[in-house]
């Protein structure tokens, strides 16, 4: 592993924690808060929301920070070999 691995890890997961974070604020929860008035749902609609975005959230995370376990494991990638690199 490179020196700078462990901040190339680092970097990823704050990325995908930055981008669920944003995802969720002006995306999710104003749907779902309309949905809920739309459809005339419960309060607790949007409750189950924000513990769904919760879980949510840290499963990204758990991905994010295991991508490079699952992913292509040393071997070149689909474009690199295309390359001829």
């Amino acid at each position: 592993m490179s020196p700078d691995g462990g901040k190339a890890g680092l970097l990823r997961i704050a990325l995908v924690l930055a981008a669920y974070c944003v995802a969720a604020f002006l995306l999710v929860l104003p749907l779902a808060s309309f949905l809920r008035r739309a459809l005339v749902l419960p309060e607790s609609f949007d409750t189950l929301v924000g513990w769904g975005l919760v879980v949510g959230g840290a499963a990204a995370v758990l991905f994010a920070w295991h991508y490079p376990r699952l992913g292509w494991h040393g071997g070149a990638a689909p474009e690199d070999e295309a390359s001829g690199e």
